[in-house]
């Protein structure tokens, strides 16, 4: 598995902000980010792609709704966090790290016991083997520029929730004390 992990900015606001508004300004970084990951996303099978999601403590989306091509395993769901101030995005596919880091050594790739690997050569035939060398692999980030390039549209985000929740705070309470 590999992701990211969104918790609430280092600056309190928790005189002005309830823990439903803090799950709100997560929730909406993570989906996002997931749609940025998503677009940022190496299509080949599109199994990659149909598997980032984002998963809070109640609730998760977009798995299996990467546009098209081969759907993710079930085993690629990520698991919800415990904290109702976090969220993930990222994927349980078992090639999303390798994808997202890139592998500096070719590696054997070994199919289960009593089984063969499969897999559509160029020439457009099936091929059959035991095993096969995957040769090393450059790094296709996409979760990190996801987060990155999607950046000023969070915070713009986060400003439009926050000055909305200051005006509800003091418009009943000039002062703002509790």
């Amino acid at each position: 598995m590999i992701g990211i992990t969104i918790t609430p900015s280092h600056i309190d606001y928790s005189k002005i902000i309830d823990g439903k508004t803090v799950e709100k300004l997560i929730m909406g970084d993570c989906i996002i980010i997931t749609g940025f990951a998503k677009e940022l996303c190496p299509v080949d099978q599109g199994e990659l792609k149909n598997s980032i999601m984002w998963a809070m403590h109640n609730s998760e989306g977009e798995f299996n709704k990467g546009g098209g091509g081969e759907l993710a395993p079930y085993k690629a769901r990520l698991r919800h966090p415990h904290s109702t101030e976090e969220g993930y995005v990222g994927s349980g596919s078992d090639h999303a790290g390798p994808v997202e880091s890139g592998v500096a050594k070719a590696y054997y790739i070994r199919a289960k016991p009593g089984k063969m690997l499969a897999w559509k050569g160029k020439d457009g035939k099936m091929h059959f083997a035991p095993w096969v060398l995957h040769p090393p692999m450059k790094a296709q980030p996409y979760l990190r520029p996801a987060a990155d390039y999607s950046k000023k549209v969070r915070e713009q985000r986060h400003g439009t929730i926050i000055r909305a929740r200051i005006k509800e705070v003091y418009k009943d309470n000039p002062t703002g004390t509790k």
